[in-house]
């Protein structure tokens, strides 16, 4: 199945009944460079257990500068987009979505 295929064969049904959803918010994050198929499980996973918010970091330019190949990764704002567009393709606008700057290894899940 294509990107989010499998997510939009639950019906509206199951979508609808909000106890399939464990959690009304989950944080999670990463680099999502280059958008691929380990990145949509992981936030395909995260929308199916959450009811109401996605808090997704993004790892900011200043922690990848000692990484490998740095030249190649896409930037920042369209590692941002491709995330928010996938969750997108997945809830639509049900699903509110805070994308951030990761600027340390813990972001907003340590607060």
């Amino acid at each position: 199945m294509k990107d989010a295929d499998w997510f939009s064969s639950l019906s509206s049904t199951d979508l609808a009944n909000e106890h399939i959803f464990k959690y009304s918010g989950i944080c999670l994050g990463g680099t999502f460079d280059h958008l691929h198929s380990g990145h949509k499980v992981l936030l395909s996973q995260a929308a199916l257990l959450v009811s109401k918010r996605i808090l997704c970091g993004v790892t900011g330019d200043a922690l990848l500068q000692k990484k490998a190949n740095a030249q190649e990764l896409e930037t920042f704002e369209k590692r941002c987009e491709n995330v928010r567009a996938f969750l997108r393709r997945l809830r639509g606008k049900e699903l509110e979505q805070d994308i951030f700057e990761l600027v340390d290894p813990a972001g907003k899940s340590a607060n």
